[in-house]
């Protein structure tokens, strides 16, 4: 499983910068194995990636225009979590 490299501003894509680094870099890994009519998705927003488009709908609150993303503590909270291969889960 690729690891994102370390970045300055944290891990959890507490700022702006790091949620466009995390978003860049899953676009040149991961993403690269999404294909239409899979159930794989990747956040362009945070960077964060699920193994179905229920676990992403559920990281997104908000209304429609101040809409965010979850943090990963937030969604453990909300029992998703990480399966084998990095992805999000909500089983």
């Amino acid at each position: 499983m690729a690891v994102a490299p370390s970045h300055p501003n944290g891990p959890h894509g507490t700022t702006e910068g790091e949620s466009m680094y995390k978003a860049q870099y899953a676009t040149t890994t991961r993403r690269q194995r999404l294909t239409p009519g899979s159930n794989l998705c990747a956040c362009p927003t945070c960077g964060e990636e699920f193994r179905s488009p229920e676990g992403f709908e559920l990281h997104r609150r908000g209304m429609i225009n101040v809409r965010r993303c979850l943090t990963p503590r937030e969604m453990v909270a909300r029992g998703m979590r990480r399966n084998a291969e990095g992805w999000w889960v909500t089983k």
